[in-house]
């Protein structure tokens, strides 16, 4: 059933702090089932499998849970089909998912920040060019715009890195030659814009980025330094 997935190439990448084992990945995807009590037979489940240097890991269940508009005592449920998919390469992890969440305990005891200036390095490379950015005020004063967004074909054309300069960055888009990307680099998440693609292409997806982030050196796109 994996073969069917097919889901946008976009993920939060972390650095691992520890290695996983195959007894870890047993652990983790049981507390994911564990914290929805009604959880059908998995749809697919899939352990650490070797593709080249990397490894990934699937789980996907049916679910039931309380409608957002309605409360618990309505007795009303409605049926979630959710997946996570992880990839593992080169001392980080992807995480790719929709409608199933990671247990806390495991972000503190395995993951770790991709720090926000290896995400410019890997996206916001020279020559690409800025599309859309959303800043934040940093200042503790009650008398400033606390937030903004610019977007436009080109920013440098409308707005130069001087007008973001006491601001911080918290989200952007670029182009750099035929490609898309958007990120917010304070969680990691990268996304590049495509067409839905199948789990094998997430894998190299995952790795491409991973492969910035652990050898960018370039310095980034002027625009994105506040």
């Amino acid at each position: 059933m994996i073969d069917s997935l097919r889901v946008a190439k976009t993920a939060n990448f972390h650095i691992l702090k520890r290695q996983m084992s195959n007894a870890a990945l047993d652990d983790l995807f049981r507390q994911v089932r564990a914290s929805q009590p009604s959880a059908s037979q998995n749809i697919f489940y899939h352990r650490r499998v070797q593709a080249g240097r990397a490894r990934w890991s699937a789980i996907s269940f049916l679910y039931d849970r309380s409608p957002s508009f309605l409360t618990e005592d309505a007795g009303i449920r409605e049926r979630i089909c959710g997946f996570i998919l992880l990839i593992e390469y080169r001392d980080h992890l992807a995480i790719l998912k929709s409608k199933l969440d990671l247990p806390a305990g495991f972000f503190t005891r395995y993951l770790g920040r991709v720090s926000a200036e290896r995400v410019d390095r890997a996206v916001a490379r020279q020559g690409a060019v800025f599309e859309k950015i959303r800043l934040r005020n940093m200042s503790v004063s009650k008398h400033v715009m606390r937030s903004k967004t610019f977007e436009a074909d080109d920013l440098q054309n409308v707005v130069g890195p001087a007008g973001a300069n006491r601001y911080v960055p918290q989200a952007y888009a670029v182009r750099s030659g035929t490609d898309h990307y958007s990120t917010t680099p304070s969680t990691g998440r990268i996304g590049q814009r495509s067409d839905r693609v199948d789990h094998l292409a997430l894998v190299e997806y995952a790795k491409s980025v991973i492969d910035e982030l652990v050898g960018g050196r370039a310095a980034p796109a002027s625009f994105s330094v506040p």
